[in-house]
């Protein structure tokens, strides 16, 4: 089982949840590492510590409620079945480590969650014996997206915006090289509406506090590493936030929009880093070659 850890009396005012790794892990790589933990911090990267060990088990995708008190995160059974075997959604109190069993579905995986920054909305995928689905619980309803069954998209990494999910969206089955497309699932029409139109692989988005801007990850310059790109919610004045050698991703918007948190190689080690939107200047958050820093959430 996952262990609770120690809370060491620091009351956390902007807090960033995390994901690491205790040993070697590639981010950048669509896929599976067993042994993660839920870690925080504050913003500016101090008062960092652990909230939950992995042990034998896996913890995926921290995100934080609005209260900034609670993280919900999926824990996996068996790392090794990835989304074939079974995960709970969890939501634990960052202080007194009490957590509780959040969503479940027999035999099945909840996975990939988050919680918006717009209308606070969770959103996840889960995955069973007919596929993955896209899920969100907007105002009390439960809205789908089926994938799979019609052979043709998998739509994943859903983030809830007025009127629709912001989402990854891959054709299946996958080319090669794989390409995917950043863009907005409309409930009213429940048809997919791109953002990203080059072919490439865009993917990871999140969307800002206000709902005005998105950002996203993409090989669309070089084919084997990732920049942070940016745009506004209809796709226009599409910039890139970094360029460089190093593989950049999983972006997230700071809560009052102006930054952009996200995990990097650049130092030639996985960490996370705060970028401010206006000035560019990068902030180094995490630095600790032990572990594997990913997945950056406020």
């Amino acid at each position: 089982m996952s262990v609770a850890a120690p809370y060491d009396g620091h009351r956390y005012v902007s807090p960033v949840v995390i994901q690491r790794f205790a040993g070697p892990a590639d981010p950048s790589v669509p896929g599976f590492y067993s042994g993660a933990e839920i870690w925080v911090m504050e913003d500016d990267g101090s008062w960092l510590r652990r909230v939950r060990s992995a042990a034998a088990r896996h913890l995926d995708h921290p995100t934080l409620r609005p209260d900034r008190e609670h993280v919900v995160y999926s824990e996996f059974d068996d790392p090794s079945q990835y989304v074939h075997g079974s995960a709970i959604l969890f939501e634990e109190h960052l202080y007194s480590g009490e957590r509780k069993p959040l969503r479940t579905v027999p035999g099945g995986a909840i996975h990939h969650n988050t919680i918006s920054p717009v209308d606070q909305a969770l959103s996840y995928v889960v995955s069973g014996p007919h596929g993955h689905d896209q899920v969100a619980e907007v105002d009390g309803a439960l809205l789908t997206v089926e994938n799979r069954r019609g052979g043709h998209q998998l739509i994943a990494n859903g983030i809830s915006v007025p009127g629709g999910l912001l989402v990854q969206c891959e054709v299946v089955p996958r080319t090669c090289p794989r390409r995917i497309a950043v863009g907005i699932f409309e409930w009213s029409s429940r048809s997919f509406r791109p953002l990203t139109r080059t072919p490439a692989m865009h993917r990871r988005p999140a969307v800002s506090p206000r709902g005005t801007a998105i950002v996203w990850q993409s090989n669309e310059r070089a084919a084997v590493t990732d920049d942070i790109h940016i745009a506004a919610i209809d796709g226009s004045q599409h910039r890139l936030l970094t360029c460089g050698d190093a593989m950049d991703g999983h972006p997230w918007f700071a809560r009052d929009g102006r930054s952009v948190f996200f995990e990097s190689n650049r130092s030639g080690q996985w960490e996370i880093y705060k970028l401010d939107v206006e000035s560019g200047a990068v902030m180094q958050l995490t630095s600790d070659p032990t572990y594997v820093s990913t997945r950056p959430r406020c």
